[in-house]
């Protein structure tokens, strides 16, 4: 089954294949789920969400997985993000001690790593070509809207198409950039939840970078909770690269959206005695910056 974004009519017999194997259906803001909407408006609802955030300020708890040595390490974290992609994460120790500062703005890209004396600095598009490297996920969907409130489009996007999967609607998300068409991103639902359980990133070429899942939504007054606009949103967003060694969990314990952030936020400072390196050269040697 296939959405293209500029025939209604489509999406008027999706309405109506999805309406006529499931009751028409509704969120309830209070009580969290009674029914499930036809998928069409479903996903209507993840645009109007997606396209209301501006920018996305939140608190995180942060559990560092190392899958390798089956070692956990409890972190913090604060973020910054806006509707063009430009974003801030900063990751610090128990004890307050910086681990990660990476911020993404416009097309520059900058990582301080002050436990290893390293900054780096690159373009974003050097780490978008790493299906491998831990950071590539941030790069792809790191933006405020599609880390707090994923949809089933993209910019260049010409086409969704529905398929199953495990018991699950799969809304894979299509662009053309040439003769052939490639998914960019997969958005996984269950058919009784309106809301996204996960998504799978694709980079340029087609490969899955890695996947986003969410859990622990918040609804009515918990959703509400410096969040103005009162949008539902997973309290739980867990990143692993395909392939990587490492997954993060990030449990969200607070959120603004829609304040000003400066340009400047989207800047990281050099940390005294850090050696300063080229994000494309470090990404030659090794998949990951802290191999370097």
């Amino acid at each position: 089954m296939i959405i293209r974004h500029s025939h209604s009519w489509l999406l008027v017999a999706l309405l109506f294949c999805f309406g006529a194997a499931q009751a028409a259906t509704r969120i309830d803001m209070q009580m969290g789920f009674t029914k499930r909407a036809p998928l069409v408006k479903v996903v209507e609802e993840l645009d109007e969400r997606h396209m209301a955030v501006d920018t996305v300020g939140a608190r995180l708890a942060i559990t560092l997985f190392d899958l390798v040595k089956n070692k956990e390490y409890e972190l913090q974290g604060a973020y910054l993000g806006d509707k063009n992609g430009n974003m801030r994460l900063r990751i610090t120790a128990p004890g307050g001690q910086l681990v990660l500062d990476m911020a993404v703005c416009e097309e520059d890209l900058e990582v301080a790593l002050p436990r290893k004396n390293r900054f780096f600095r690159g373009k974003r598009q050097e780490v978008l070509s790493k299906q491998s490297c831990q950071l590539s996920l941030l790069a792809h969907a790191g933006g405020a809207r599609d880390l707090f409130f994923p949809r089933a489009w993209s910019d260049a996007a010409t086409e969704r198409r529905v398929t199953y999967r495990n018991g699950r609607e799969v809304v894979s998300v299509i662009e053309k950039p040439g003769r052939f068409r490639r998914p960019v991103r997969r958005l996984i639902m269950a058919p009784d939840s309106p809301m996204v359980e996960s998504v799978e990133v694709f980079d340029f070429s087609g490969r899955e970078v890695g996947t986003l899942k969410y859990s622990d939504y918040r609804f009515g007054e918990e959703a509400t909770k410096g969040n103005a606009l009162g949008l539902a949103n997973a309290g739980k967003i867990t990143l692993q690269c395909n392939g990587g060694t490492h997954k993060l969990e990030m449990r969200v314990e607070e959120l603004w959206l829609n304040a000003p952030i400066p340009e400047n936020r989207f800047k990281v400072p050099v940390p005294e005695n850090c050696k300063l390196l080229d994000l494309g050269e470090a990404l030659k040697r090794s998949g990951e910056l802290w191999d370097n």
